[in-house]
């Protein structure tokens, strides 16, 4: 079955057309649902309040979001009174909010943008079929619903301009037109008028582009040979001029110098070939759809600054004469097509071409309504080839959608977008900057730093006037930023200087504006990583006196002073930060700390709270809480403090040191140890915890001693053992592990241990006091000529009076009696007087 013929039943039923097109359109663009949003999108759609909060409708219908002039709203990016889009966005953040649970996710703003260009390719269909033949319009709207081109419109939630307003202009233009007659004219219905009315309102609500509508239904009027409706026409011009109008000012408030937004090129006759130039550009982009730009804003897209600068201008316009002959030619010849193809495609380009001077030059998206007048006279082209045209259109429109799926991959992040826009118009300042901004929140600064250099190149001195006067700001103040990320705080100084120095888009100077206060600031920074303290506190100053409201500034100013000890000064600056918001992060975090400095740990620790309060993720400031709490004498509540710091970041040196001092002082020794050796892991040079390991060590030794003395062998041991791996005194540590091997039984190992102490002694009372040690564990089983030996030893490193009456009682014991009245006279002579020495006398005299 030929196409021709598939066609033809299409046309019997529009529920096929529609589905097939839905399905086309949803197979090609509908891997871009699951797309972030982007660009304007965020400002728009995610951020924007009156789209997720109360009661969005009079706000839109009241022009809040749009129509407001450049000058009152800063350097913030235009965006125009289009109700009917906001509306529709409305809708869908209702609806996100029912099945998301609250989230601002995109999904189903972009599947929206999807069902809508479903439509609008149904409506080029359903228009199509009033002019030529079912196929030809059925290949017209297939070539619309999978071109590329048509991505920035549909992947972009804020290109919602164009698939919506490009579908109410069809429909106008159907509605106008009437049904189809059976023979093939066109019939007029009783309602036609009204609803091509109706949709013409909604279209320019929705893009102000829809303005040319009654013009396109005159020229479909001449087409056909048929009376024009002047009534309806006439209604649609009533609402066309003030409309117009008001857009005209609204963009350009005060003439064309007033913004920026001047002649493209210098001069209305430069701004008629960069025209010529745009419209063979977007025909040729639908033809070859290699190397679309998402952005093709100042020198993506170079003006024309003469008829051969560049040569393109003279071809442009002798090439728009040719076809406009080669259309006449076909007109007078009975040809309806083309030449209504070409005036309608001019016609709808009309209010981009820079006729009325505009900000956005050249951009893809403008190329979406215009591009059904050359995807109707390119289908009936195909289709007139017969078989051969009908299998090259499928193959065609095959490798349209197939690109198109893959273009959609630009627009599903930021960093997509804006690597491909800068790879495809490298000359857009927009575009580098973008990209330069993108890789700076990434980290990449720089990549980051290569693209905003180039944005700024780009962007040449004489350039930066009017409204790229606020990119050129923003390039160099983010430039500025990424040098001193990078510690270039002598090239960020210079930027931010330049900055300062100069004037904003409206001839204003820079440095005496309050929304440029940030640059002060940053300035500042820079001056105090160069050394200059004093440069940096008069830019801190200038930037509190320019805006009262900014709490930076006087925080760095507040901290200058604490630096100096200057606490009322100090206090000064950060209790005016809190004034305008009691809750300010960095103003709680300085204060704390003077606070802390005057000894009011009070104070400080509720300035802590309040910012633990405001950074629940933040580890500092349950550090810092927990510091003041240890000021005012609260272990416990120290201790919750720097528990949850650890728990929000267990490497964090400065609480894990504090908890294991904690810890130690309440006598959970093994935790401490678990602690400081932590840190020293993590900081191998942390000479503070090397210093506690080493206290430490002793509290093992005196907490065994205690509980060997409670008759806690077992933990005795274990404090040794601690005390010992801790490199603690190896005579005492190893003196109470023997005791409490001794203790525990293990006689053996204590022995060893003892004899080990004394060998390593030597002599002296630290060899004395092991041999003795020794002797009482060897006394302990009757090993007695062993024991003598060790009392022996010990009286050879110097042992006292002791030791010789012990061996006295050991040759005793060991029937060695000579030995052991010899010892024991030794010892009246140490030790004459005393218990002992009685029992010694009386020893004597029953021994002779």
């Amino acid at each position: 079955m030929g196409l021709r013929t598939a066609a033809g039943r299409l046309a019997a039923s529009p529920r096929r057309v529609a589905l097939v097109l839905a399905l086309v359109s949803a197979a090609a663009h509908g891997n871009a649902i699951p797309g972030e949003f982007v660009f304007d999108d965020v400002r728009t759609v995610q951020e924007n309040a009156i789209l997720w909060e109360g009661e969005a409708v009079p706000s839109i219908l009241g022009g809040v979001l749009g129509g407001v002039p450049l000058a009152e709203r800063g350097d913030t990016l235009d965006t125009s009174y289009r109700p009917l889009r906001f509306l529709s966005f409305r809708l869908d953040a209702d609806l996100t909010r029912l099945l998301f649970g609250g989230r601002r996710v995109p999904y189903l703003f972009h599947a929206t943008n999807v069902a809508l260009h479903a439509m609008a390719a149904l409506l080029v269909y359903l228009l199509a079929l009033r002019l030529t033949g079912a196929g030809e319009a059925l290949a017209a709207a297939l070539l619309f619903a999978l071109h590329p081109g048509a991505t920035e419109s549909v992947a972009y939630i804020s290109g919602r301009r164009d698939v919506l307003s490009t579908a109410l202009y069809l429909g106008g233009a159907v509605a106008y037109l009437g049904p189809a007659a059976p023979a093939g004219g066109v019939a007029r219905g009783p309602w036609g008028a009204a609803l091509a009315l109706g949709a013409y309102v909604l279209a320019i609500s929705a893009k102000e582009m829809a303005l040319t509508l009654p013009a396109a239904c005159l020229a479909l009027d001449l087409a056909l040979a048929r009376r024009p409706r002047w009534a309806t026409l006439g209604l649609m011009a009533a609402v066309a001029v003030p409309v117009g109008l008001w857009t005209v000012l609204a963009a350009n408030p005060a003439g064309t110098g007033a913004e920026g937004v001047g002649w493209w090129g210098g001069s209305p006759y430069h701004a008629l070939l960069g025209a010529a130039r745009a419209a063979w550009f977007h025909v040729g982009r639908l033809l070859w759809p290699v190397g679309l730009a998402a952005d093709l804003s100042f020198d993506g897209f170079p003006a024309s600054r003469g008829l051969w600068d560049p040569p393109g201008g003279a071809v442009a316009l002798a090439g728009w004469g040719l076809a406009v002959a080669l259309a006449a030619a076909a007109a007078a010849r009975g040809g309806r097509l083309v030449p209504l193809s070409v005036a309608l495609y001019l016609l709808t380009l009309l209010p981009v071409s820079q006729l009325v001077p505009h900000p956005e030059r050249v951009a893809e998206h403008h190329g979406y309504l215009p591009s059904v007048w050359v995807f109707l006279p390119l289908g009936a082209a195909f289709l007139r080839g017969g078989v051969p045209g009908a299998w090259a259109l499928a193959a065609v429109l095959a490798l349209l959608g197939a690109r198109t799926a893959v273009r959609n991959l630009d627009w599903r992040d930021s960093r997509a977008l804006w690597t491909s826009a800068a790879a495809a118009a490298p000359r857009s300042a927009r575009a580098r900057w973008a990209l330069g901004m993108v890789l700076r929140s990434s980290g990449e600064m720089e990549a980051a730093l290569t693209e905003l250099d180039a944005a700024l190149e780009i962007l040449s001195p004489e350039a930066r006037t009017g409204r790229l006067a606020a990119l050129y700001l923003s390039a160099r103040h983010a430039r500025g930023e990424v040098r001193f990320a990078l510690g270039d705080a002598g090239g960020a100084a210079r930027d931010f200087r330049a900055l300062l120095d100069g004037t904003d888009a409206f001839g204003r100077p820079v440095a005496d504006q309050p929304r440029f206060a940030h640059l002060w600031h940053n300035y500042a920074s820079c001056l105090r990583g160069l050394g200059d303290e004093d440069g940096s506190v008069q830019a801190w100053r200038r930037a509190a006196e320019l805006a009262p409201g900014y709490g930076d500034p006087r925080v760095f100013l507040g901290e200058y002073h604490l630096r100096r000890g200057e606490l009322a000064q100090a206090r000064g600056w950060l209790e005016a930060v809190r004034g305008e918001d009691p809750q300010y992060p960095i103003a709680l975090l300085s204060l704390g700390k003077v606070h802390e400095a005057s000894g009011d740990a009070a104070r400080a620790a509720l300035c802590y709270e309040g910012l633990a309060g405001r950074r629940p993720g933040s580890a500092d400031a349950r550090y810092l809480l927990a510091r003041a709490r240890h000021g005012l004498g609260r272990p416990a509540a120290e201790r919750e403090a720097l528990e949850a710091a650890l728990r929000l970041d267990p490497g964090h040196a400065a609480a894990r040191f504090s908890l294991g001092g904690l810890l130690a002082t309440s006598g959970e020794l093994e935790a401490a140890r678990g602690c400081f050796e932590a840190v020293l892991a993590a900081e191998p040079d942390h000479d503070p915890s090397r210093a506690e390991l080493v206290g430490l060590a002793l509290r093992f030794l005196d907490r065994g001693r205690a509980r060997l003395d409670g008759g806690q062998a077992e933990g005795a041991l274990a404090d040794a053992e601690a005390a010992l791996s801790l490199g603690a005194p190896g005579h005492s540590a190893g003196f109470l592990r023997g005791l409490a091997l001794g203790a525990l039984g293990r006689g053996a190992e204590a022995e060893g241990t003892f004899r080990g102490l004394a060998l390593r002694a030597g002599e002296g009372p630290a060899a004395a006091s092991a041999w003795m040690a020794l002797s009482d564990l060897l006394r302990g089983r009757e090993a007695w000529d062993e024991a003598g030996a060790a009392l022996e030893a010990a009286l050879r490193a110097g042992a006292g009076a002791e030791a010789v009456l012990n061996l006295g009682n050991v040759r005793a014991r060991s029937g060695r009696m000579d030995e052991a009245r010899s010892a024991f006279r030794d010892y009246l002579r140490l030790a004459p007087a005393g218990e002992a020495a009685e029992a010694v006398r009386r020893w004597l005299e029953t021994h002779p």
